[in-house]
């Protein structure tokens, strides 16, 4: 029951513990803490894992559940200016961006996002080396998201005690720039406590936001809040999820980027980088900028091409169509993600199923993927233009080579 549990919390917050032992021992600090607060019916311990263990395969978490679990599931390690040049390359790129718009605008505003923010010292931190560099509020916008309401409640304070400051030397400029961006909380005080000055407040705003939940047709946040960033930092926060969540959260970021726009993540996120399928599929390009863990959105969508496999067998012909049969049931049931998922599957087996591509391409437009849906298409049409017009289609019920032709034209009209 507990290695079920943990796989469902797995899915739908991306982290679990680093094993059984651990997902355990969250429950029971939880089961703890429940009792310990005043005016709180108490949540037991076999009362949390009924909870996860009910929830339906295609449901959510109750968000109540997700924001008691987090804190005790996720790592809040972080402090001011840790790794400085993450926040140096920022402050120089968003510096650029900046000077590309005021062509486009009076009084242009980039927008960034601390995904992962725990209790904030990296959003102020941002927030500090773009007020260096001239930037003010109206200039940009720092969104900085998390999964623990314990950290959110922190950041939304603004207030921090040495802890928070415990990597920078007396010497360091950085000690400079603390006493400068963050006073005593009491002026008569050492200094024990100290809090982010009014000129940073109004550039970061926190919020909760829950990265794997942002993934798949149901999301928990709107659309709105995750889109059109200049530059997403994601740092130290893949490496606590599953391959399979790691990338399914860093196309939902791919897909929040601006063209142009930068995603930084860990050396420790993804020891070998994100796969060079996976940078095509997403649209991205490595830049080589700071250990190769800086990633850019490509202005053009590139070609769908499926990964090369091993010539075709029965088997595998047999899986696609399989596949492809189940996506139409999933539509029918209006499950959207669980049909691209199958006919993605299905292409990956054999990219010559032609209905497949085109039905794919509707549901990537339906579901806001625009350059995904053009590209596939694009790829469509060369193919179907190498074969006799008057060849039938495989599914597809009767229509033409040259019908599909037809109607891959006019939906890349209507989208254009």
């Amino acid at each position: 029951m507990l290695q079920d549990a943990r796989k469902i919390v797995s899915r739908h917050i991306g982290v679990s513990g680093r094993n059984l032992e651990d997902f355990e021992a969250a429950l029971i600090q939880l089961d703890s803490c429940s009792v310990e607060r005043e005016n709180c019916e108490r949540i037991s311990f076999e009362r949390i894992l009924s909870l996860i263990l009910s929830t339906q395969p295609n449901a959510l978490l109750p968000i109540g559940l997700v924001r008691m679990l987090a804190p005790f599931l996720t790592n809040q390690e972080t402090y001011f200016f840790r790794e400085p040049r993450v926040f140096d390359f920022s402050a120089k790129f968003l510096l650029e961006r900046r000077k590309e718009n005021l062509g486009f605008s009076r009084s242009p505003s980039l927008k960034a996002w601390c995904a992962g923010c725990s209790s904030g010292e990296e959003a102020y931190s941002l927030a500090i080396f773009l007020k260096e560099s001239g930037f003010s509020e109206g200039d940009i916008s720092i969104l900085g998201t998390d999964i623990s309401d314990e950290a959110l409640m922190q950041a939304a304070t603004a207030l921090y005690t040495r802890r928070s400051f415990r990597s920078l030397g007396e010497e360091s400029r950085y000690e400079d720039l603390l006493k400068r961006y963050l006073k005593p909380r009491n002026e008569n005080a050492a200094g024990d406590v100290r809090e982010v000055c009014e000129s940073l407040k109004p550039m970061v705003l926190f919020d909760f936001f829950n990265l794997v939940d942002f993934v798949g047709e149901d999301k928990r946040v709107e659309r709105e809040i995750a889109e059109g960033f200049d530059l997403i930092i994601c740092r130290n926060v893949l490496v606590y999820f599953e391959k399979a969540e790691q990338m399914m959260v860093v196309e939902s970021l791919s897909n929040s980027l601006k063209t142009g726009g930068y995603l930084i993540i860990a050396p420790t996120d993804l020891v070998h980088g994100l796969p060079s399928e996976t940078c095509t599929h997403l649209n991205l390009a490595p830049t080589g900028a700071l250990d190769g863990c800086v990633y850019v959105k490509n202005s053009r969508p590139v070609a769908y091409n499926s990964p090369a496999l091993e010539p075709w067998t029965a088997s595998d012909l047999a899986s696609a169509r399989e596949l492809y049969l189940q996506s139409l049931k999933w539509q029918e049931l209006d499950l959207k993600a669980e049909a691209i998922e199958s006919l993605e599957k299905c292409l990956v087996l054999n990219s010559d199923m032609h209905m497949a591509s085109f039905m794919l391409a509707g549901l990537y437009f339906a579901t806001e993927k625009r350059d995904f849906a053009r590209a596939l298409l694009l790829d469509l049409r060369s193919k179907l233009s190498a074969l006799p017009l008057t060849e039938t289609l495989e599914f597809g019920e009767g229509l033409t080579i040259d019908s599909l032709l037809k109607l891959v034209d006019n939906l890349l009209t209507l989208e254009d």
